[in-house]
């Protein structure tokens, strides 16, 4: 394999793509950078990792035209199964959408979809054959968290008259331009991540002062997490830790109760004391919304392959006035948007995914991180998030970033023991 050529420019690759990645995550934080530069970005890098990836195989074609086919060969007998089973499904995923929208006549749909799939592609291609450390790129990450929680920390509780023991529907950083939105759900999918990233840190870290530093700074994040009030990112954030816990050695398990435990007594005591603020309005009427789109389901063609992924989502009609912009729930817009074809190949993907996570013989760097998000954005895409297939949005950040990672590990040879 062309990864196993220690060279400079090798080593010049991994940076590179460790901050190309860098800068995909950063991007939905930066919020200063506008999303269509942030997109045109994405699609830049890929374009570089073609490029690159091209200009590598004509390489190594020309100084050994002979071993391409033999290695090739070889790789994919050894490739494990699971990882064989996961692109295959990702292939048939992609190519149903695809083919819908060409029967559709949606083009920009078949764009869309293209441009997910080659990124994911690209994404995956590159950490396999760099055999790139994402481990790296998860301690940047829990850098930006440490960057959060320094500007929540100063800008809300030197500010707030209200009682801290109840949410304030909190959406900003205290910085216009860092980690500030305009949505509580929104605001808290996006810091639901960083707590995470610190909180896997905090169970990594072998110096004593540095795991103090982000044990404070992931508790700052999740009182921040919690202040936003959106139960979707609790759900995403609780089962996350719950994921880190799957994934972590004797030491770090103990580690993790150290934060786990208060956690879990003060939410209990929260849910006893305030629970109006947690079972509110039932489910904020997403069942309503969801009964709505499958009420718009007519006949058979609708229900077996769905209205297209350029169909109208925003009719449901909510007390108020206001309209649901979408069906709050991925696997109700892929079953509105793809049929109940595109919902199983979806749900297949995802049972595949599962097993490649739990298959202890597929290992790779940055497992004990990839997994636990993988596991809170699959309980979480059944109340929330929307656009498959958008441009970059919490989906991209939350799933088909780690699915590209996943699969790389899944599909790598003779997967040895690393370090998670």
């Amino acid at each position: 394999m062309l990864h196993s050529k220690r060279c400079y420019r090798f080593v010049c690759y991994q940076y590179i793509l460790l901050l190309y990645l860098l800068a995909f995550v950063a991007g939905f934080y930066f919020i200063s950078w506008p999303s269509s530069r942030h997109a045109a970005f994405i699609r830049g890098g890929v374009l570089l990792i073609l490029i690159v990836a091209a200009v590598e195989g004509l390489l190594y074609w020309r100084q050994d035209a002979g071993r391409v086919g033999p290695e090739l060969r070889a790789w994919l007998r050894h490739a494990p199964k699971p990882g064989k089973v996961l692109a295959a499904g990702l292939v048939a995923l992609f190519g149903y959408y695809i083919l819908q929208s060409v029967f559709y006549g949606d083009w920009e749909s078949v764009r869309r979809v293209l441009v997910v799939a080659v990124f994911l592609s690209c994404v995956a291609f590159a950490v396999l054959w760099l055999d790139f450390d994402v481990c790296r790129l998860v301690t940047l990450i829990s850098i930006l968290g440490l960057l959060f929680a320094l500007c929540y920390d100063i800008n809300t509780f030197g500010s707030r008259n209200q009682a801290l023991t109840s949410p304030f529907r909190d959406m900003a950083s205290g910085l216009d331009w860092f980690a500030s939105y305009h949505n509580t759900i929104i605001a808290g999918l996006h810091w639901s991540l960083l707590a995470l990233a610190l909180i896997w840190a905090y169970t990594k870290s072998r110096l004593s002062s540095l795991r103090l530093l982000y044990l404070i700074s992931g508790c700052v994040v999740l009182f921040a997490v919690y202040h936003t009030a959106a139960r979707t990112a609790w759900v995403a954030t609780m089962f996350g830790i719950a994921g880190l816990f799957l994934y972590a050695d004797h030491a770090a398990r103990l580690r993790l109760l150290l934060l786990v435990v208060p956690s879990v007594l003060i939410a209990a005591l929260y849910t006893l004391l305030h629970p109006e603020a947690v079972v509110r309005k039932g489910l904020t009427y997403r069942d309503d919304i969801w009964m709505e789109h499958m009420h718009k389901l007519e006949g058979g063609s609708d229900w077996i392959f769905g209205k297209g992924i350029a169909a109208l989502e925003a009719f449901v009609k909510l007390p108020g006035g206001n309209l649901a912009a979408h069906p709050h729930s991925i696997y109700i817009e892929s079953l509105y948007s793809a049929g109940l074809v595109g919902l199983a190949l979806f749900v297949f993907v995802l049972v595949v995914a599962f097993y490649c996570l739990l298959d202890r013989r597929i290992d790779f760097k940055g497992k004990g991180f990839i997994g636990p998000v993988m596991i809170g954005a699959t309980v979480a895409m059944m109340v929330d998030f929307n656009g498959l297939f958008d441009a970059p949005n919490l989906v991209w950040l939350w799933f088909w970033f780690p699915l590209a990672v996943l699969l790389a590990g899944a599909i790598k040879p003779k997967a040895t023991g690393v370090s998670k």
